[in-house]
């Protein structure tokens, strides 16, 4: 899987669209190095990836499914019990982020990018 993920194809989201924007598709190289380490990540997004550019269709899927698979295991993922008065920082350029339904509490979210 890892030499097939070397050679970069491209990932096209629909996300634009299914904001009701009418823009031309997003593509985004499926690895991309962080601009201050140079480390290598994956683009993944789950819900708005809709093809790899340069594989058949089959292969495409199944690379996705194997992808997203193999990074959204429990091992990798990080899930907080909050609290009042919780902060939490992450570097938005290499880290998939999912949030999930807060139940019946009631603590008032702020986001900030910085």
């Amino acid at each position: 899987m890892r030499r097939i993920v070397r050679r970069p194809p491209l990932s096209e989201s629909s996300f634009i669209q299914e904001a009701g924007n009418q823009g031309p598709p997003v593509k985004h190289p499926l690895v991309q190095r962080h601009p201050v380490t140079g480390r290598a990540s994956l683009f993944l997004s789950p819900h708005t990836m809709v093809r790899l550019d340069g594989l058949a269709a089959g292969d495409r899927r199944r690379l996705l499914d194997d992808l997203i698979s193999h990074s959204t295991q429990a091992k990798y993922v990080y899930r907080h019990i909050w609290l009042d008065h919780d902060v939490i920082m992450w570097n938005n350029r290499c880290t998939m982020q999912a949030d999930e339904p807060f139940g019946n509490i009631t603590i008032k979210r702020v986001l900030h990018r910085v």
